[in-house]
Order: structure tokens, then sequence, then C-alpha cells
């Protein structure tokens, strides 16, 4: 493309424009990530109450008693699941480290929750 004497040449390459959709998926994923957390953890609230109808003791995840563990429990999801199958992504995709740092901010965000719930019980002890 040329305008007044200027030569503009775009190239696109696979890998460049997989990288950039890569980061608008960051960008998408970490937008819906509370919301689809939610509606997980709706069902499992749901499966808790079920559980509870038929005498049984839910698992602390499944139990919307104990809403105030999401946040570690998103914790250990992120560092126990997500974050060593985006290290593997990475390694064999190294374009998709936006994945990885997308996968640590809600890492941060979660940990700033329960550092704070921790904070918070200390305070009212």
């Amino acid at each position: 493309m040329e305008s007044e004497g200027q030569n503009y040449s775009i190239s696109w390459s696979p890998f460049l424009v997989a990288q950039k959709l890569i980061n608008l998926l960051f960008y998408l994923i970490r937008d819906i990530q509370c919301d689809t957390v939610k509606v997980i953890f709706e069902e499992f609230y749901e499966q808790g109450d079920l559980e509870k109808r038929a005498g049984r003791i839910p698992i602390p995840m499944m139990d919307r008693n104990r809403v105030e563990e999401l946040p570690s429990s998103q914790v250990s999801f992120l560092n126990g699941i997500c974050i060593p199958c985006y290290d593997l992504l990475r390694k064999i995709i190294p374009e998709t480290e936006p994945l990885m740092d997308g996968c640590k901010a809600n890492l941060k965000i979660w940990q700033a929750q329960c550092d704070n719930q921790k904070l918070g019980s200390k305070e009212s002890v």
C-alpha cells in the first residue's frame, strides 16, 4: 500500500495472526473468568443441596454454606491444574505465553482475596 510516496507493507504470518488471537483470548478470558466461576459453583452448590437433602455431607466445594472457601479453592485450582497446563502449552507453542500471563493475573486476584479473608479473620479474633 502506498500513500504520498510512502511504502507501507504489512506482512502477516500465521504465527502473528495466532499471537493476535491469543492476545484477544487473554482479554476475553480475564473478563469472563469470574462469571464462569460463579456459574460453575452454583452448579456445585445445587449438587451439594441435593446431597444434604439425601442426608449426606457434601464436600466443602459443593457446600454453599462454605462459600468463603471459594477464593482458596480457586487458588488451588489455578496452581494445581491451570498453571501446569498453560506451562506445558507454552513450551509446545511459545506464542501462547499470554494465556499463562492471564492465568497468573487471575491467580493474583484470587490470592489477594484469600489474603484479605485471612486479614479479616485475624482482625475479628
